[in-house]
């Protein structure tokens, strides 16, 4: 991205900064590997905390919807504040559970894409049934 900033001569544009920032990051990481293992709990308990801070923020605007309805965001949303904070005090032990929990997420995603190709595979022909007549019908709205 710097060469490309560098050969239209758009100077100082977004993909710049990111071109500067990746570099950056990547010496840092060759560097210092563990760096990696504490920057992700960090950036997400930040994350975490900033989501959390904005939707809680905007459940107050909800004054006239639903009261349970309002509840249930606020609490999770501090639910979610909470998590942030414990992300950014145990950087270490929460690197553990993000890897666990991200392990898990990822096997269950994957046995959903199996069953959907499952799926999908078995109801071919009629999909393909489908799509057809819709992009019949959208002919015939022309």
């Amino acid at each position: 991205m710097f060469v490309v900033d560098y050969k239209t001569y758009s100077l100082f544009v977004n993909t710049f900064f990111y071109a500067i920032l990746s570099i950056i990051g990547g010496i840092l990481v060759l560097i210092h590997p563990n760096a990696l293992k504490m920057a992700i709990p960090i950036c997400l308990g930040i994350w975490f905390i900033a989501g959390g801070l904005f939707k809680l923020r905007f459940s107050a605007y909800l004054r006239d919807s639903n009261a349970f309805y309002r509840i249930l965001s606020v609490i999770a949303n501090i639910i979610t504040i909470v998590c942030g904070v414990i992300l950014l005090m145990n950087p270490i032990e929460s690197v553990e559970i993000v890897t666990v929990s991200m392990g898990i997420i990822l096997l269950v995603y994957s046995i959903a894409d199996l069953i959907d190709m499952i799926v999908i595979k078995k109801n071919v022909n009629g999909i393909s049934r489908f799509i057809k007549d819709e992009v019949s019908r959208f002919k015939e709205l022309d």
